[in-house]
């Protein structure tokens, strides 16, 4: 596991970016919206991951739409190479590819 270290910052950067968003889009839709494309399908790539250097050295990418729009990014942290930001988004797909989508149970009372 010595090369992973990056990866679950990455991970749980992505979901906290791109869940939320998805859960309220979700929401929105019918259930006539919902079955037009099965989630498993195959489906032409319809948006864009760039890689961009910021100001502090680090490398960041961002997910966009066919829009434009971002809709999930790496997070504030970083990534100290180019590289190192293209495996996070590698291992992204691989992870996104099978994942389960889930709906989390509030938590209600006092902490």
């Amino acid at each position: 596991m010595k090369g992973l270290h990056w990866v679950f910052p990455a991970v749980g950067s992505i979901v906290f970016l791109i869940i939320p968003p998805l859960m309220a889009e979700q929401q929105n839709k019918t259930d006539s919206d919902t079955k037009k494309i099965p989630l498993d399908t195959k489906v032409p790539a319809q948006g864009t991951v760039e890689i961009s250097e910021g100001k502090d050295g680090k490398y960041r990418f961002f997910v966009r739409d066919s829009q434009g729009k971002v809709v999930g990014g790496s997070g504030l942290t970083g990534f100290e190479s180019k590289e190192a930001a293209a495996k996070a988004v590698q291992s992204l797909k691989e992870i996104l590819n099978h994942a389960k989508l889930v709906y989390p149970e509030k938590k209600t009372g006092k902490k």
